[in-house]
């Protein structure tokens, strides 16, 4: 994800139209200009000089322009490189044209602004291009039927809030380039603590696929295509064609080889895959992802800041594609990213399917059965209520009722590992349940008390208190960027905010002290800190006191910076 920048940075170069002024034909014009030739310069002598030497300096390779500075009383000319410069100035001096009648500027082409781009409006809509939500960007990943229409994926954290139905509104390529929305967050499922179980580990909020699908308006058409560039791990982002979606694998979470990937960022890179079924944390927050895929390049930068929500894709060299799953992450030096499998993400959002422009119809339904049962203790066979049972590797868990019943519903056909857990007992898991299409399986469990002594010499305080994440904003002036506000969250060892806790901190600017502040969180667990007309640089938050009723602070900034 990546905050917009302003609209100005979008922008191409502007077009340039001359129009050469007419000869007063009473005007006497000299055949060569002499040496001091401004001190005697006219419009129409500066109309003339134009005339004869324009046609051939532009006939030379890697001429952009060729214009009349009449106030300055000068040609000028613009080449895209320094050795095209040279070459004017051979012409001009075969010419008998003295230097002081021309410069030569080294400049960018000029082109077309129509050209199409991944950061460009795309009607219908296709995969690995630019979206718009609030202040940031980020890649739509791709196209999907779905149960309850046409959606299109992108990332759980491409949303107003990560983990949550908050209604995120979308725009394509930007609010203001096309002010229409092309869709409405739809599906964005909550990260779980302590689920599933035995996987997510102590203090974080965990999530198989960082995925959201977005419902899209009516009248938006879509295509079941990825874009694709000009260009593979060169950074291009002109387009030329797509990548038909043909084939997907939504039955695996184990990959090798080469993976590609499209992004608004980098464009179309590749990698190869060093890393499956991998648990990662989130920087900067205590979000775990499980059962990702690392994807790593030795010699290209393959993702970077907006590239968030990109199709992951095997490219089968006829201009089809095999879609995998999509892009969330990766690391600083954009060597590597990572991508939650397909798979992952329709156990959290449904069944989809990619491969068609929305003519398919709903995707055909899996065979699925459920699997019952009771938990109880195994010391003396009481029901243990709100215990949690779940099938491992998968969504899907439920909990007891008051009578330790549970029943799990929506199972694909095979077989599984199911666990329960409760406070204060063991978790037990069994494996090899069989799970038949339209029929209930039985799986009864039986807790042993946790075996664990108390500590007879408990802590003092109720727990710690952590700083979670530092995040920054911008508002005000032309470009949105004069005043910043830094965004100190805090949570306690469950994971849960802490209200009316102190936060101190100092603010660096270049590395230098900028300024120090102290302020109290809200209910949200939130402090915010604002610097109006702070000045350009990078910027660096670090948490130098937290003091929280009952809670020790562990003393741990994590890393965070800000460039403006």
């Amino acid at each position: 994800m990546n905050a917009v920048p302003s609209l100005g940075r979008f922008l191409l170069l502007s077009s340039f139209l001359f129009v050469a002024a007419c000869q007063d034909s009473t005007t006497t014009i000299p055949v060569s200009p002499p040496d001091d030739f401004q001190a005697f310069a006219s419009p129409q002598a500066v109309a003339a000089l134009f005339d004869r030497v324009s046609p051939e300096v532009m006939a030379l390779p890697q001429t952009v322009f060729a214009a009349r500075d009449e106030a300055a009383g000068q040609l000028v000319f613009g080449v895209e490189r320094q050795a095209a410069a040279e070459a004017v100035h051979t012409v001009m001096e075969r010419r008998g044209i003295p230097a002081s009648a021309y410069r030569v500027e080294v400049t960018e082409p000029i082109h077309f602004l129509d050209e199409k781009t991944l950061q460009t409006e795309h009607r219908p809509t296709m995969g690995g291009t630019q979206i718009h939500f609030g202040q940031y960007v980020c890649t739509l990943g791709f196209s999907v039927d779905h149960e309850e229409g046409r959606s299109f994926i992108t990332n759980s954290h491409c949303t107003d809030r990560q983990g949550e139905n908050s209604g995120t509104v979308y725009y394509q390529p930007l609010s203001s380039v096309n002010p229409t929305p092309i869709g409405v967050e739809a599906d964005d499922p909550p990260y779980l603590r302590g689920q599933p179980v035995n996987e997510c580990s102590r203090n974080k909020r965990c999530r198989y696929s960082d995925a959201a699908r977005v419902a899209y308006d009516s009248g938006v058409e879509s295509l079941g295509e990825i874009a694709r560039t000009n260009g593979l791990n060169d950074g291009s982002l002109v387009l030329d064609g797509s990548f038909d979606v043909t084939d997907q694998d939504d039955s695996s979470t184990s990959f090798s080889g080469t993976l590609h990937k499209v992004g608004r960022t980098t464009g179309w890179t590749t990698g190869e895959v060093n890393g499956t079924c991998a648990t990662v944390n989130v920087s900067g927050s205590n979000i775990q992802l499980l059962c990702q895929t690392l994807v790593h390049s030795e010699s290209a930068t393959i993702a970077a800041g907006g590239d968030s929500g990109s199709p992951v894709f095997e490219d089968s060299g006829d201009g089809t594609a095999k879609l995998v799953g999509i892009l969330w992450g990766g690391s600083a030096s954009g060597d590597r990213f990572v991508f939650s499998p397909l798979k992952n993400i329709q156990d959290e959002l449904g069944e989809l399917d990619a491969r068609s422009d929305g003519t398919s119809g709903p995707p055909v339904e899996e065979e699925t059965g459920s699997i019952t049962g009771t938990v109880t203790d195994a010391d003396g066979g009481a029901a243990i209520s709100s215990a949690t049972v779940a099938v491992d590797g998968t969504s899907i868990s439920t909990t007891t009722d008051a009578s330790g019943d549970y029943t799990l519903t929506g199972v694909p056909e095979g077989t599984h590992s199911v666990t329960a857990s409760a406070d204060g007992y063991d978790p037990e898991t069994k494996t090899g349940v069989e799970v038949t299409a339209n029929a209930a399986t039985t799986a009864n469990f039986a807790l042993v008390a946790d075996s664990e002594e108390p500590d007879p010499d408990p802590d003092p305080t109720d727990g710690t208190v952590s700083v979670a994440t530092i995040d920054y904003s911008t508002h005000g002036g032309r470009t949105s960027d004069r005043h910043l506000t830094v965004t100190v969250s805090l949570i306690d060892d469950s994971g849960d905010p802490v209200a009316g806790a102190s936060v101190s901190i100092d603010l660096l600017r270049n590395e230098a002290s900028y300024a120090t502040a102290t302020e109290t969180t809200g209910s949200a667990g939130m402090a915010s800190f604002s610097f109006n007309n702070y000045p350009s640089g990078e910027d660096e938050t670090e948490v130098t006191g937290v003091s929280a009723d009952d809670l020790e602070w562990d003393g741990v900034t994590p890393p965070n910076s800000h460039v403006k």
